[in-house]
């Protein structure tokens, strides 16, 4: 069943993956500036709610930048063990594209994989597609706010699997506080009729030198229905040095 399970959502992240690939070969046409920037981060975590650990952590995110699209991935991964044994075992990827339909209104496409076997629940995709729009810009600081629907798959150790479409609201807000110094708060809400699902994340860099920073970070992920013997709430804090690229 398991092997099952890996198929399909192997054919739905490919499924997904497809349209992105076309945007990105349709984009070699266009003319203007394309750019690459990203950041790798290593450090310590605690997490407390369905498993309460203390770990490392290794964070990666690549932006590619282009006249009409935006391309976006990130991974997120930690594991602990003691005496041996896996405590905590989690990871996440996710990939992301946006085009651009002016300088403030863009269309989505959004997939994401999880991986958690403390969080109740084995594994979950997400596909999601939508409008966004830049509401606020500002020299020190942008707020983009979306709204997108989509499906999303989530497989479970010891209850049957659950397939819904979902609502997304979400929003991104960043601040540059100095010249050394930046915030940044993103929450999504996933809507479905099973379960709904919100993610807030914020986080606070301080540069160091060169292209190395300090940041802080706090994840608060909560699940309106859960397994039984199952926390709704999952809180993540953590403390990573960044390199910039």
């Amino acid at each position: 069943m398991r092997s099952i399970n890996n198929k399909k959502n192997l054919i739905l992240f490919l499924i997904l993956l497809a349209p992105g690939s076309a945007f990105a070969i349709d984009d070699k046409q266009e003319q203007g500036d394309v750019t690459w920037n990203g950041e790798v981060e290593f450090g310590y975590i605690k997490a407390s709610g369905n498993t309460d650990v203390e770990s490392i952590l290794l964070r990666a995110k690549v932006i590619n930048d282009r006249p009409k699209w935006n391309h976006e991935g990130r991974f997120n991964g930690l594991r602990n063990e003691s005496d041996g044994d896996t405590t905590a075992k989690a990871f996440t990827l996710q990939g992301n594209s946006k085009y651009k339909l002016s300088d403030r209104d863009y269309l989505f496409g959004l997939l994401r994989y999880e991986r958690d076997d403390f969080a109740g629940y084995d594994s979950r995709v997400t596909g999601v597609a939508g409008y966004g729009q830049l509401i606020l810009k500002h020299d020190d600081y942008t707020l983009n706010l979306e709204v997108g629907a989509g499906v999303r798959k989530t497989a479970f150790d010891e209850v049957s699997d659950s397939s819904e479409g979902i609502a997304r609201l979400a929003g991104d807000f960043k601040w540059k506080i100095s010249d050394t110094s930046d915030f940044s708060q993103e929450i999504y809400i996933d809507i479905g009729s099973d379960n709904t699902v919100t993610n807030l994340l914020s986080e606070l860099k301080v540069k160091i030198i060169g292209h190395l920073a300090v940041k802080m970070a706090l994840s608060i992920i909560n699940n309106t229905d859960v397994p039984p013997d199952t926390d709704k709430t999952d809180i993540k804090s953590a403390v990573t040095v960044v390199y910039d690229f």
